[in-house]
């Protein structure tokens, strides 16, 4: 059974915390630290914490990203929307595309010296992107 203070100094070690600065807080020696660093129960606990460590930071992460996930597209829908340049609202209409169905794993491999893009089929489209777009705002309201 591990005592108090090395329960103390795997949270510490889990902060980031120096050895040296924990053998200072918890008044022991360095090599103190060093040698329950050798002990096998007090290895499998830091492990143990250390993982539940990670695993609450990255929950947190998640939880935090995904709040923003609205925010981001209504951001994106709101860039394509006001974007003159063709070109950036081609990219950021494919990147909506591509998060929402995924992205396409096959890629054809063509050199082509001049684009072939047709802007005026771009530009019917980025119309029609943006008139659905707003009959689903008006519906929504």
């Amino acid at each position: 059974m591990l005592n108090e203070k090395q329960l103390k100094s795997i949270e510490m070690l889990i902060e980031g915390v120096s050895k040296t600065q924990i053998a200072k807080d918890i008044n022991v020696e360095r090599k103190t630290i060093y040698r329950w660093l050798d002990n096998q129960e007090y290895i499998t606990h830091l492990d143990k914490r250390t993982h539940n460590y990670k695993t609450s930071i990255q929950k947190d992460a998640n939880r935090k990203l995904l709040n923003l996930t609205n925010y981001a597209i209504d951001e994106l829908v709101k860039m394509s929307k006001d974007s003159e340049n063709v070109e950036a609202k081609r990219k950021i209409l494919f990147e909506i595309l591509d998060r929402t169905l995924g992205k396409v794993t096959n890629s054809l491999d063509v050199n082509v010296a001049e684009p072939t893009v047709d802007v005026t089929d771009a530009k019917d489209l980025l119309k029609k992107y943006n008139k659905e777009s707003a009959d689903i705002t008006e519906d929504e309201e």
